[in-house]
């Protein structure tokens, strides 16, 4: 048998040159059309945001991606975003990924063919033209991969991961192939690279150790040896097992091991840069990672430790029922066929080499599986490397089989393989496409006859050919007729590119045209949230794009974002104290008259985290508000004008870390001064309250437990185990619990409990709506799509209403919170504009008292809304400026869609169906147009069509609920009940569009 260097003795070729440039000119023609323009709703922006200012990215931390990320974005000279400079830099690492690909499939399969036994393909000759056509091919099969393709249009860390990984796997090959020690050491450097980025990598230690226990057994037993007493049992063992092992020279190539480790380990020590950025960053500072004991909990990942085993069963059985079409989707059957192939000709001819691959593949799917969190389907990427390995190896040899045949037989083998081809994919495309979607659009179309029906005939045309050809083979007397033994293998690939080619461009249409949201809903709310305001929100899309706006476009850093999901960190909270310390407050009176005065001293991050203010200007919602028994009221404050003070808002001084634990000493003082009546005397209207709640607290007692008490709550032991199921449990005899943990729900019928997240939001918008404003997006109007992690048990709204005296007004893509009262006595969509007036912030206050749960009877309808001029326009289309002869069309997106019924297994009662309606009114006022719609069912409203003698200017549009209409239309003429949305849009000419736009825009 040849040895195995001859496999690397053979030269490359020209066509594998050029084919490198090619396929690396089409990856680019692919890929850079369908880069995202911006940020968008996934860890992308969280990582920009990281990259740019030298933060700490969430774990496991990414010091490698951070680094180089941030090198060359800043290196890199063109006037692009530094979101899309990291997709940039994404497509060289997929580039790198696809050539390392194709010269480890060419090497592979250069080997097969000199270990193939000496009649197998013995008509295909020696050339290399098949190992570089697989190679090739393989690579771009990779490129185009939907899992690849999706990570490499945005900012992500798994392009750089799987270049690691093929650079690894190559050097891996490049061993098999040559047997040279030095390799092995070289195949550490991108396993320790990969190692300091992406804590996966670690799956290729495993798999590499079998390789080499296949491989070099003696290594393994000489190192055995080293160790004296601990090792010999073992090293007798496996002399007496393998006699040829005892041949083996212990030192022999001995010190690839502990090199490889150390050359391994170097890269790890970038993870210290971790504890440096904590501690010098303008950015997020995730986990606080202030020294060895928290990089190891940010590092170890231990903060998603539930997602490990955290699942059941059955979800685990869907995930791997799921791992076929995952592949399907990525190589469609064509790639299954040449997967099986190909690994039944890699454990024929290599399997050491098959199985490091094989076992490189089975953990990264196992982790996949066992991870349960929702886009568990990205950790399968690096296992689409060995995938395609074998792919390659599958093609290799189809080649090499079609080119072996003999003379005689190539006409209608030709024809043969033409009809099999053209009738699988008429069957595809009238039957796949329509099952699986995965076919471009424009063959599916009509069902797919149009493009069906020609393959259907061509195929049939070709098989009586072939059928005539097989005939006529035994008769042919001229070699003439012949056909040379490139055809056959020329047909397969052309059958691959009909498919491929096709599925590329179509693929190219549809992750082009995705939606992204992140970048236009930045923009919006930085530009519709004022100044000094609070902004409440949660989920990483929402959160992650505000901090892209505040720390990498420098974009509404005068109002603060607050993740009411992690007000509990203290990391988190760190970093608020940091970034709005109390002497940067906004609406501080001395910043209220000199803006320019905030600019100087605030105007940055960097500029506030200078001031080493101890305290934040904003509450953290964390501390239970002061004991209800020191302020015995229910607040039923009449409807009070606008303007009007709002009672217990008299507080002094602003909040800070201590303010978030103490109430203490001062609670007195507060009943005294700062919880009076709005009129009245004192004692009235202190009896006043006292009656209110007491009546609120009885009714309270009175209701059913509906959620929160389980019969085994009577158990100590039971309530231990299942505190989340007995909060509300002996609540006559816990009257406390009533204030906060379980309220009375207008929803459900009775008393239930409030989740963790909705009691700080609760907290959050008392502690802030009397002296700022305060806006939400995904906080209040969470809606979860999972009923078991639901808190409410279904596939809706995941908490309950605010507490009555609050209400929301839409703002577009934002909610303002407002007390009810302000909006209840207003009459919305009024032949002239009345707009919503929203009391005054009285500023910089103490925290309230507890204030009882009002049950709130009135849905939320909206969630969000946005304009757009075109009638299927979606959240990247949104704008607020038009030209004149603009179009003005509306997208509502609806919150409270059903009724809560617990009787139900889905708890989905009734449908929720308000009357809409919605008026658009000119600059000076006056209502111009009108639409409606019916909650829950329309989405899509056409408000206005524009002139070119329109008026231009501000226009505004309001909507508001005239009340449940069922199933029918709105009535004619029914009066608005409650203002549910107003917001304000351009109409002008391009210069005065963008005259307006710089005004709006925050400075």
């Amino acid at each position: 048998m040849p040895t195995p260097s001859e496999a690397a003795l053979v030269p490359i070729s020209r066509l594998f040159r050029r084919g490198q440039v090619v396929l690396v000119l089409a990856l680019l023609a692919l890929y850079l059309p369908t880069l995202a323009s911006g940020p968008t709703f996934s860890d992308g922006p969280e990582l920009v945001t990281a990259i740019w200012t030298l933060g700490v990215p969430h774990p496991t931390g990414y010091p490698l991606f951070a680094l180089v990320g941030h090198a060359f974005t800043r290196i890199l000279p063109i006037p692009v975003s530094p979101c899309v400079k990291v997709e940039l830099f994404n497509v060289l690492c997929a580039l790198g990924a696809a050539l390392f690909t194709a010269r480890a499939v060419r090497e592979l399969t250069l080997l097969l063919q000199i270990w193939g036994s000496p009649g197998a393909h013995a008509g295909a000759g020696t050339s290399a033209v098949d190992a570089d056509v697989a190679g090739l091919v393989s690579a771009f099969l990779l490129g185009i991969a939907h899992l690849v393709w999706e990570q490499v249009r945005i900012p992500e860390v798994y392009p750089l991961h799987l270049f690691l990984v093929t650079w690894a796997g190559r050097l891996w090959v490049r061993y098999e192939v040559t047997r040279r020690a030095a390799l092995i050491a070289a195949a550490a450097v991108p396993m320790g690279l990969g190692l300091a980025h992406h804590v996966t990598m670690v799956y290729f230690l495993p798999a590499a150790a079998i390789y080499l226990l296949l491989r070099l057994p003696g290594l393994f037993v000489g190192w055995l040896g080293w160790l004296g007493w601990l090792g010999w049992p073992v090293a007798r063992i496996a002399r007496r097992w393998r006699p040829g092992i005892a041949a083996w020279s212990p030192l022999k190539d001995a010190w690839v091991f502990p090199v490889a480790c150390v050359i391994g380990a170097l890269p790890l020590l970038s993870y210290g840069y971790l504890i440096w950025a904590n501690a010098h960053t303008t950015g997020v500072p995730w986990n606080d990672v202030n020294g060895w004991d928290r990089l190891v909990y940010h590092v170890s990942g231990k903060q998603y430790s539930g997602f490990f085993g955290g699942g059941e069963l059955a979800g685990y059985l869907g995930r791997i029922r799921r791992i076929p079409g995952n592949f399907d989707r990525q190589f469609l059957p064509a790639g299954t066929l040449l997967l099986l192939v190909g690994l039944g000709t890699v454990f024929r001819r290599a399997a050491r080499i098959g199985v490091l691959f094989a076992a490189l593949l089975l953990f990264n799917v196992a982790h996949g599986i066992y991870y349960a969190v929702g886009d568990y389907a990205n950790y399968f990427i690096p296992a689409l490397f060995p995938c395609v390995m074998f792919m390659g190896a599958g093609l290799w040899w189809l080649l090499r089989a079609a080119r072996a045949r003999p003379l005689a037989s190539r006409r209608w083998m030709a024809l043969a393989a033409t009809a099999v081809m053209a009738l699988g994919y008429a069957v595809a495309v009238v039957g796949y496409a329509q099952l699986t979607k995965r076919v471009p659009a424009i063959a599916a179309r009509a069902g797919g006859v149009y493009v069906g029906v020609p393959l259907a005939l061509i195929g049939v045309g070709a098989a009586l050919g072939a059928i005539a050809a097989w005939r006529a083979r035994a008769g042919e007397a001229s070699r003439a007729r012949q056909l040379g033994p490139a055809v056959l293998p020329a047909v397969l690939l052309a059958g691959l590119a009909a498919t491929f080619v096709p599925v590329s461009l179509s693929r190219a249409s549809s992750i082009g045209d995705r939606v992204e949201v992140g970048g236009s809903y930045g923009a919006e709310v930085v530009t519709t949230v004022p100044r000094g305001a609070v902004y409440l929100t949660q989920g990483d899309g929402y959160l992650f794009n505000m901090w892209y706006q505040h720390h990498v476009l420098d974009q509404g850093l005068d109002f603060a974002t607050l993740d009411v999901g992690t007000m509990h960190a203290p990391w988190y909270q760190r970093y608020l104290r940091g970034r709005y310390p109390s002497s940067c407050d906004p609406m501080a009176p001395e910043y209220a008259s000199d803006p320019a005065a905030f600019v100087a001293r605030c105007g940055t991050f960097a500029k506030r985290m200078d001031l080493g203010d101890k305290g934040a200007w904003v509450s953290f919602g964390q501390a239970r508000p002061r004991n209800p028994a020191a302020a015995r009221r229910l607040k039923v404050a009449p409807k009070a004008a606008p303007g009007a003070k709002e009672q217990g808002a008299e507080g002094e001084g602003t909040k800070d870390g201590a303010g978030e634990v103490a109430a203490g000493a001062q609670d007195a003082a507060d009943v005294a001064e700062g919880d009076k009546p709005a009129g009245g005397s004192e004692a009235a209207g202190s009896e006043a309250a006292g009656e209110a709640e007491k009546g609120a607290a009885k009714a309270a007692v009175d209701d059913k437990v509906v959620r929160g008490d389980e019969p085994g709550c009577v158990d100590a032991e039971y309530r231990k185990q299942h505190a989340d199921a007995c909060k509300c449990w002996d609540h006559a005899h816990r009257k406390s619990a009533l204030a906060e943990t379980c309220v009375v729900s207008a929803e459900e019928g009775g008393i239930v409990p409030r989740a963790k997240v909705e009691i700080t939001i609760d907290r959050l918008i008392r502690s802030h709506i009397d002296e700022r404003p305060v806006y939400e997006r995904n906080a209040v109007t969470l809606w979860q799509g999972d009923q078991k992690t639901n808190p409410r048990g279904w596939v809706g709204p995941a908490y309950q209403r605010p507490s009555a005296e609050f209400a929301l007004v839409n703002r577009g893509r934002v909610n303002q919170v407002v007390y009810t009262a302000d909006i209840e006595a207003l009459p919305g969509c009024g032949e002239i504009l009345q707009r919503v007036a929203v009391r005054p912030p009285l500023g910089p206050r103490r925290d309230p008292p507890l204030q009882p749960y009002q049950p709130s009877t009135f849905p939320i309808l909206l969630s969000a809304s946005y304009l757009s001029a075109l009638p299927e326009g979606d959240d990247d289309d949104a704008r607020r400026a038009f030209a004149p002869g603009d179009p003005v069309h509306m997208r509502l997106h609806w919150f409270e869609q059903f009724h809560y019924d617990a009787a139900r297994p889905d708890r989905r009662g009734a449908p929720v169906r308000h009357g809409v309606r919605v008026c658009v009114y000119d600059p000076v006022g006056h209502r111009v147009a009108t639409a409606e719609a019916v909650s829950g069912r329309e989405e899509r409203l056409s408000l206005l069509r524009t002139t070119t003698a329109a008026p231009e200017g501000e226009y505004t549009v309001q909507a508001c609920s005239v009340g449940e209409v069922g199933e029918g239309a709105v009535p004619e003429g029914a009066p608005c009940k409650r203002v549910l949305l107003e917001f304000a849009f351009t109409v002008g000419s391009a210069r005065s569009r963008e005259a307006l736009a710089w005004e709006a825009s925050p400075r």
